[in-house]
């Protein structure tokens, strides 16, 4: 007779492990950088442009973790500069917010990137 084997889907979740439930299917690399970012928000059909500064926690080929010290619109559009830094170049990136969720730290955003066309 043969054994038969469970497959799990999803992992248990660890103590401090906020990935528990991860759907990403790129993979993240850990960055920590301080960022300037620009939010726009169309909400009531009125766009409202706000700059902040984000403290990038990690980053993947389809979006960017980051903390905002104060809370961003999902669905909000938000393009981040990242400055130059010794040999490596600056770069800018946009997205759209997907999440924001308050933190002991203050809030945790999630960013989907887009490419600029859809930014316009």
């Amino acid at each position: 007779m043969s054994q038969a084997t469970t497959l799990k889907l999803v992992r248990e979740r660890e103590p401090g492990d906020n990935y528990a439930f991860e759907r990403r299917s790129a993979h993240r690399k850990p960055l920590r950088r301080q960022v300037t970012a620009l939010c726009t928000d169309t909400h009531g059909g009125e766009r409202r442009n706000k700059i902040c500064w984000l403290q990038v926690r990690d980053i993947s080929r389809t979006g960017v973790g980051a903390l905002s010290a104060e809370p961003l619109v999902p669905g909000a559009i938000i393009s981040i500069f990242f400055p130059p830094q010794q040999e490596l170049g600056g770069m800018d990136l946009y997205g759209r917010v997907a999440r924001c969720e308050p933190t002991d730290d203050g809030y945790a955003i999630g960013v989907k990137l887009i490419s600029q066309q859809q930014v316009a």
